[in-house]
């Protein structure tokens, strides 16, 4: 039996009272009736304490390079390649992020149809995780939070114990760019990573993810004066590398643990690159 407590415990004695008051008004027949009715509802209550009625994946929109939260972007869900859920990133506040209200939100609630756990969601890397929201009674929601999602981001989830996959992406233009086909959905997902919508004759209209656009956003100066604002071309080498011919005594106000996460935030491809810097790419340095 699902453990209760405050709240909860108080509705479930009330209940109990008023059951125990009828069975003393009831017939032997009426009584039987009455007691397999509570202990249907028993098990019911018990199936929706335990059982999450909804998967959610919430999240923030950011600019590659700059770091800034942007509004305006569509971030859809998928099942198996499916349309089933999507949101508009903006001004609002997700409770389990514990960030406070933030612009480039998404949160998106979508039925657990298959009366999955937190422990059925398998994420690509063990930096994205999905937890159960605790609500007044029993579980709300499970739900994942990522902290940055670029414009054309995708990220695939699996339940292999349902042979199910939900895809997680951000269209790679604003809202008010796309075609009006892709605006309101449904749409599909194919294998090659495009999104199918229909027009109204039917003919199906492609949008590819692989060139995702982005806003040109000057990246915002901190207290200190420091800005993401020098390139650099030709260098090869590590972030410590980097560290110490660019910017150790020469920038005021970073420390190297800061640069170091920072280089990845305006520099993204250098996750990619193994993080190594390659001469053949221009890179953002910080400078006062």
């Amino acid at each position: 039996m699902f453990s209760l407590r405050g709240k909860s415990q108080r509705v479930l004695f009330i209940l109990f009272l008023l059951i125990l008051t009828a069975l003393i008004a009831c017939t032997e027949t009426q009584e039987d009736a009455l007691i397999d009715a509570a202990t249907k509802v028993s098990v019911e209550l018990d199936e929706v304490l335990v059982t999450a009625q909804q998967l959610a994946f919430a999240g923030k929109v950011t600019h590659p390079q700059s770091g800034q939260w942007l509004n305006d972007y569509v971030a859809i869900v998928y099942k198996d390649g499916e349309e089933v859920g999507r949101d508009v990133s903006k001004l609002g506040e997700f409770p389990e992020s514990g960030e406070g209200k933030h612009d480039g939100l998404f949160f998106i609630k979508i039925d657990n149809a298959y009366d999955l756990t937190a422990a059925d969601l398998v994420p690509p890397h063990p930096d994205m995780t999905f937890q159960d929201s605790q609500g007044v009674v029993g579980v709300r929601y499970i739900y994942t939070w990522i902290n940055n999602a670029s414009p054309g981001y995708s990220v695939n989830v699996s339940a292999p114990s349902k042979r199910i996959i939900y895809t997680l992406l951000i269209l790679p233009q604003p809202l008010s760019e796309l075609p009006d086909e892709f605006k309101k959905g449904p749409t599909t997902l194919t294998a090659n990573n495009s999104i199918i919508a229909h027009a109204a004759d039917g003919t199906p209209l492609e949008l590819a993810l692989d060139a995702p656009t982005v806003p040109v956003v000057n990246p915002p100066p901190n207290a200190g004066g420091l800005n993401w604002t020098r390139t650099v071309t030709g260098f090869y080498g590590s972030r410590w590398d980097a560290w110490l011919q660019y910017v150790d005594g020469q920038v005021v106000g970073i420390s190297w643990e800061e640069f170091k996460d920072e280089s990845l935030r305006y520099n993204p491809e250098l996750t990619a690159d193994g993080y190594v810097f390659q001469p053949g790419k221009e890179y953002l340095f910080p400078e006062n």
